[in-house]
């Protein structure tokens, strides 16, 4: 896996330039920031926590974690596996007048909460399990030995993408650009191919606009 350090030093040898770190920095930062909700197999997480009977939202201390958006959401009942139904939280405020209870068949997000909680309705009744696939939230890099999914898995495509940003908004080189931004589209439909074959449920290779 390489660290945040073997990234920028692998950069900075293939410009040839010591005197950018900072912007080393901030476009590594942005090449992952660009990326980070696509669809990859390793930006996809699961994890399943349980309800409580008359509580409605979900959050960090419920066990599920910040996440950048929902791919698919489960409830266990009666031993059978059920689909929730994605509603705008506005649609769940709304109808959830008289905090009816039952065996919850829908969700709503709370825009703009912090801890991005997940509120269910009808309100459950009773305890039951719930099974959360979603697409993960990576924070900037910033420590020499900081890693993450994209510099474990998708090192070559961050530092194709960092150095064409470089060639092309710092030192301005529009054909080193060029070159950079072809090898970012080989490296991407390199990630995107064994997606598909691993298939976390929507890995259909899409247009990207590089």
């Amino acid at each position: 896996m390489a660290t945040f350090a073997a990234i920028k030093n692998n950069i900075e040898s293939d410009l040839n330039r010591t005197d950018l770190t900072t912007s080393v920095n901030k476009y590594i930062n942005e090449a992952i920031n660009y990326y980070s909700n696509d669809k990859f197999w390793f930006t996809a997480g699961r994890t399943t926590f349980t309800t409580t009977p008359s509580q409605k939202p979900y959050g960090d201390a419920d066990g599920v974690p910040n996440f950048s958006s929902i791919i698919n959401f489960k409830i266990t009942v009666n031993g059978s596996d059920n689909p929730l139904v994605a509603k705008p939280f506005s649609w769940i405020d709304n109808v959830d007048i008289s905090s009816f209870e039952g065996d919850p068949l829908y969700y709503g997000l709370l825009e703009n909460s912090a801890d991005q909680r997940v509120w269910l309705y009808p309100v459950p009744d009773a305890t039951y399990t719930c099974t959360v696939t979603y697409r993960k939230t990576y924070a900037d890099l910033s420590a020499s030995a900081d890693t993450n999914d994209f510099t474990d898995k998708a090192q070559f495509l961050i530092e194709a993408r960092t150095k064409k940003n470089m060639y092309l908004e710092v030192i301005h080189n529009e054909e080193r650009a060029a070159l950079m931004n072809m090898k970012e589209q080989e490296q991407y439909l390199i990630l995107k191919t064994r997606t598909d074959h691993m298939d976390d449920g929507e890995a259909d290779i899409l247009p990207r606009d590089f």
